[in-house]
């Protein structure tokens, strides 16, 4: 695949944005990793992978790796919360 000059320099600058405090959300927006919308967007991704891990057995890989996911998310909801005082 190749890139553009233009699409290289857009990538890079997202990919620095991302590293510099940006949460980017499942529509492809980047936020600030302390705002609201940051919050409302891990809480969506919480609701979608415990939608998702619910259609795994137990014990299976895939349900491990929601598990896993999921830890995370609520790690940075629980953050997030405390910043909004929710």
């Amino acid at each position: 695949m190749k890139l553009t000059q233009r699409q290289f320099e857009l990538l890079v600058e997202a990919l620095l944005n991302e590293q510099a405090g940006m949460h980017r959300c499942m529509n492809g927006k980047l936020v600030p990793d302390d705002s609201m919308k940051c919050l409302q967007d891990i809480e969506a991704r919480i609701s979608d992978a415990e939608h998702h891990r619910g259609s795994h057995n137990c014990g299976t890989e895939d349900r491990v790796y929601y598990n896993g996911l999921l830890k995370g998310l609520r790690k940075k909801r629980r953050r997030l919360q405390k910043i909004h005082l929710l």
